[in-house]
């Protein structure tokens, strides 16, 4: 909606004077002009919520395209802005290390990895209402076959399958980001 709002050229200009406050602009969106036209800043960061492309295609409806999303990063980075990574939700799938390791080498392969301020990951994950209510309306749907479980109010993947898919993806991480990245989970417990 950046074209129509312009709250980030609005943002950008007003309330940068407090350097104390780090504000994060989680998006997928491809209106990156105002941070193109503007300064870099340490206490901005630049997130974008990333799934690989088979996943996106069929999930990120009338989002942009994964490498398209990237192709974004990638001039961001290349000014010095301070991006995020934002793998949340990981979706479990029968290719599901395959999917991320490219999306992850891709990614790390065509940005300015000096820039990644963090990287995020959390399972597909539900509220319980939410969960029962869909899963109603979409019985056998692939995207509910894989054994979720209710912990607290919220129903996701078996624990040891969540512990899993967020440790390899991290493993992916390390090896190509600078040591003082971020790295952290969202957990539904």
């Amino acid at each position: 909606m950046e074209k129509v709002t312009s709250f980030a050229d609005f943002f950008l200009k007003n309330y940068l004077e407090n350097e104390k406050i780090t504000y994060e602009f989680r998006t997928k969106s491809l209106q990156i002009n105002s941070f193109l036209k503007n300064r870099p800043s340490e206490n901005i960061i630049i997130a974008y919520s990333l799934l690989p492309g088979d996943l996106a295609q069929k999930f990120d409806i009338k989002a942009p395209s994964i490498n398209l999303r990237i192709k974004s990063l990638k001039q961001l980075t290349s000014l010095g802005w301070q991006v995020g990574l934002r793998f949340d939700p990981l979706i479990y799938n029968n290719n599901w290390k395959i999917s991320y390791k490219e999306l992850i080498r891709t990614i790390l392969d065509e940005i300015n990895t000096n820039y990644v301020h963090s990287v995020s990951f959390g399972s597909l994950r539900f509220p319980k209402q939410i969960f029962k209510t869909i899963n109603n309306m979409y019985p056998g749907d692939e995207l509910f076959s894989h054994n979720f479980e209710k912990r607290d109010n919220v129903f996701s993947y078996k624990d040891e399958v969540e512990k899993e898919m967020i440790s390899y993806c991290k493993n992916l991480i390390y090896k190509k980001v600078k040591k003082d990245v971020q790295i952290f989970s969202c957990t539904p417990y």
